[in-house]
């Protein structure tokens, strides 16, 4: 698993916001629940999402980070009503 992205213009990461029951078991039951990803205001200037909700599908929702060409730090969230970190 990467957990860094090129400034390449051809280069993405994919993201994924997986969730979880209390006990930290995947509700890979949950299909259909719509997750906000949001990247912080300085990060945006280094990366932009290829959209801003993704629908669970198995439990997991993702999406791709994609680079502006810069090189520097992105903080990524991920948010879905009803649900809790």
């Amino acid at each position: 698993m990467r957990n860094s992205l090129g400034a390449e213009p051809d280069s993405f990461l994919e993201v994924e916001a997986q969730i979880f029951d209390a006990f930290n078991n995947l509700i890979d039951t949950n299909t259909g629940t719509q997750v906000q990803f949001a990247l912080d205001e300085a990060g945006q200037e280094f990366a932009q999402l290829s959209a801003q909700t993704a629908t669970t599908q198995k439990g997991s929702a993702g999406l791709r980070l994609l680079p502006k060409g810069k090189s520097g730090t992105v903080t990524l969230t991920a948010e879905s009503p009803g649900l809790r970190a």
